[in-house]
């Protein structure tokens, strides 16, 4: 984003620099056929304004998504209404006071967002394809007026005369005409074709900007979609209260019956997992990737070894993997805050922090 923003500031300074140093060269050219070439030009500044709106729109949305993605902004009904796309993603994903719920699928959601980012973009290569039209019309009607004044001169011309020098000067005076034309048809020519080179380059910056915009909202929505999904799964679960607290109570007898039988056990895996620790701390992250393998394997669902694997992970730059522990982390265990402080790291670290904001308002 940042790059096309630039390559659009860099290349907008030199063409106003162009026009600058040639001001006198280009005004010649322009007063040869002022009607159509002011057309021409007409056509250029509203190709101008239209990528430049598109440019400013999604860059100030990309900022806007940055700011509350780190904290510097707070997500609201009245803060979106100056950001028209992000509020509609965020009805969408249904963390408005206007939608509460998803009530669309992933692909709909993306094809909106790509549906808007790229309104417009038909009127702007039309604009294109406009002027090398109207540098066409100039061309022709330019050499109309040239093969129009060269029959004038022919006919004008006696060759009965016996003085020269006369017949040479009215045939100088002759050929003004039809070199008057030659420059209306090229000077048109020339006007539609660098208009239509400018604006094509405008529109190459514009569609790289439209893509770092939509690959950074797919990258939010798709994770955002997911752990949405996840969420609702854990409320669905957690709907069958009476079921989950008759099994909650014979859990607490059984424990309450194993206890003392299973102390010295705790004792064995609180050890081993501060072992763990202490290898992380040390910086001897395989021997406590491998200890913590081997530990899952007897107890797959231990959420500290799990957290303490994907710390692991975390700190060997393997941020998917640790993701995902944490994920799974959170369904075995959703209230537990080294958990939840771990995973919002992760998150931070991938890039991805405006799906925390984005989860704690839906929340």
């Amino acid at each position: 984003m940042t790059k096309n923003f630039l390559a659009y500031l860099l290349f907008s300074i030199l063409i106003v620099i162009i026009l600058v140093i040639g001001y006198e060269e280009i005004r010649y050219y322009f007063d040869a056929n002022p009607y159509i070439n002011g057309i021409i030009l007409l056509t250029l500044i509203i190709g101008f304004l239209l990528y430049s709106f598109k440019i400013f729109t999604l860059s100030s949305e990309f900022r806007f998504m940055n700011s509350v993605a780190f904290g510097k902004l707070k997500l609201n009904d009245s803060s979106l209404n100056n950001y028209p796309i992000t509020k509609s993603i965020a009805n969408n994903l249904g963390i408005t006071n206007i939608n509460k719920t998803i009530t669309k699928t992933l692909d709909e959601i993306l094809d909106d967002l790509l549906s808007t980012i790229e309104s417009g973009s038909d009127i702007s290569k039309y604009l294109i394809n406009l002027s090398i039209f109207l540098g066409l019309i100039g061309t022709f009607y330019g050499l109309l007026l040239t093969i129009g004044s060269v029959s004038s001169v022919i006919d004008s011309l006696s060759i009965e005369e016996q003085d020269f020098g006369a017949f040479f000067n009215n045939l100088k005076d002759g050929l003004k005409s039809p070199l008057s034309g030659m420059t209306i048809a090229f000077s048109s020519s020339l006007f539609g074709l660098v208009t239509s080179l400018v604006l094509g380059l405008y529109d190459i910056i514009t569609r790289g900007v439209k893509q770092s915009y939509y690959e950074f909202c797919e990258s939010q929505i798709r994770l955002f979609y997911r752990s949405n999904k996840n969420m609702q799964k854990l409320n669905e679960n957690s709907d069958n209260s009476s079921l989950a607290q008759n099994i909650a109570t014979k859990i607490d007898d059984l424990v309450g019956g194993m206890k003392n039988s299973n102390d010295d056990l705790k004792k064995e895996v609180i050890a081993e997992l501060k072992s763990v620790s202490s290898f992380i701390y040390e910086g001897k992250y395989k021997k406590a990737d491998h200890l913590c393998r081997d530990f899952l394997k007897k107890d797959p669902h231990n959420v500290e070894a799990m957290r303490l694997l994907a710390k692991v992970g975390k700190e060997l730059h393997v941020y998917d993997d640790s993701e995902f522990l944490l994920e799974s982390c959170l369904v075995f265990d959703k209230d537990n805050i080294e958990v939840a402080l771990d995973y919002i790291d992760v998150l931070i670290k991938r890039q991805k922090s405006i799906v925390v904001i984005l989860i704690m308002i839906a929340i």
